[in-house]
């Protein structure tokens, strides 16, 4: 009786180990085509639109959310316009600097493209 349990105990490792081999190679072979980089550069946020999540002013820092390649992404943001940006206020950034980014109001952008 005792042999046919470590029969069966060898049996369920072996088992256990074939599933996982094969799973690894189906994440495997479906995933080596897959490019991924998750760095952000400068360039890919500034000119971008996006939305303020937690409001902000020239004396604090916020939040805003941007779409970049198909992915949502919430950063600390700065200005230095003497305007408040509220909740689901667009915005233009122009710059990051470390982690955070600058940016400006569309009304502002708007103004002083007119000049």
């Amino acid at each position: 009786m005792k042999d046919l349990i470590v029969q069966w105990a060898y049996i369920a490792i072996l088992i256990g180990m074939a599933g996982g081999f094969i799973f690894v190679l189906v994440l495997w072979i479906f995933g080596r085509n897959k490019n991924v980089n998750s760095f952000l550069k400068a360039d890919d946020l500034v000119g971008r639109e996006c939305t303020v999540e937690i409001p902000f002013d020239d004396k604090s820092r916020g939040k805003i959310r941007v779409s970049l390649r198909g992915v949502t992404i919430d950063i600390a943001a700065a200005t230095e316009e003497k305007t408040r940006f509220e909740r689901g206020e667009k915005a233009l950034i122009l710059g990051r600097e470390n982690n955070k980014v600058w940016v400006v109001s569309e009304a502002y952008l708007r103004d002083n493209l007119d000049r």
